[in-house]
């Protein structure tokens, strides 16, 4: 039976089969922050469920039109995707490669499910498709998150447990991170293994020396844009995966707070002109240029 692994080895993880990735746990452990980072660690397209699901005002999207989103966003060859979504988890896990798991204790995950309310509420974050915490919809409604997170907490638990050793998807290796710490230090070894693995593809891909010796030409650059338009997770998600779309581009860093996007790319395949364009059609105008 294929079980959950809990190696923290940088060698280990080089053989892992990392192409399409679910990551999963209760509600505000922190599967977006990690998915966001792994995804730029990678190269790879992040996919937030709760993005797809919700529409304006709190309200769920039609369940066709979620679905054909999903399945739209699962059909990509790499991907990082997080959210749990129980009755739509199968079309995710049947595409998966590797399940990372985030198995914290419960004060953790209510410590960070309080401060994170507090924090979106107190600033009026926007959040999926124009929609905002608020102080009575977090603490004082029905539909509280903090109560979603004590109710939910420990059906999770059973639920993943179940998922793992049942192992419907036979083909899934399953990563369990127990602890805040185990996450960064699974990031920061994946780190040394993923992300030059991208920036050699991004560097060489489909550029030959002049001279005919086969060798790939190394024309990495590196561009810091500022991009006021960034308010959300959701616009960081969509500028993302416009600028994928873009010969020879590696979105290294898209920082919603300092309105920030990192981008390296291959010089012999596009060019900052098109990139700028790339911003733009996405709706993100750039305001200033640094090299990196």
């Amino acid at each position: 039976m294929n079980t959950g692994r809990q190696h923290l080895d940088g060698n280990r993880w080089a053989g892992c089969n990392l192409q399409r990735i679910a990551v999963v746990g209760t509600s505000c452990a922190g599967k977006s922050t990690l998915s966001r980072e792994l995804a730029g660690i990678l190269g790879q397209r992040h996919v937030e469920l709760d993005h797809l699901y919700w529409g304006p005002n709190w309200t769920p999207k039609p369940e066709e039109e979620f679905e054909l989103l999903l399945e739209e966003a699962v059909a990509h060859a790499r991907w990082v995707v997080d959210g749990n979504y129980s009755t739509r988890q199968d079309a995710v896990l049947r595409r998966a490669t590797t399940v990372i798991w985030l198995n914290y204790p419960f004060v953790t995950v209510f410590r960070r499910a309080l401060f994170r309310s507090i924090r979106r509420a107190l600033f009026a974050e926007e959040l999926f498709s124009g929609n905002r915490e608020t102080f009575a919809k977090s603490f004082f409604s029905k539909e509280s998150i903090i109560w979603w997170v004590i109710t939910t907490y420990g059906r999770r638990l059973r639920q993943y447990r179940k998922l793992r050793e049942e192992n419907r998807f036979p083909q899934l290796e399953w990563v369990e991170l127990c602890t805040p710490r185990q996450a960064e230090r699974f990031l920061r070894e994946i780190g040394c293994v993923g992300k030059a693995k991208q920036e050699k593809e991004v560097a060489t891909m489909g550029s030959e020396c002049s001279c005919g010796c086969g060798e790939a030409k190394k024309i990495l650059v590196k561009v810091e844009w500022q991009v006021p338009g960034i308010k959300c997770e959701g616009c960081a998600q969509s500028l993302t995966t416009a600028l994928e779309g873009v010969a020879g581009v590696l979105v290294e860093e898209v920082n919603v707070e300092k309105r920030r996007v990192v981008v390296s790319y291959n010089a012999a395949l596009t060019s900052e002109g098109e990139l700028k364009e790339a911003f733009g059609k996405a709706g993100f105008p750039v305001t200033s240029i640094g090299g990196g």
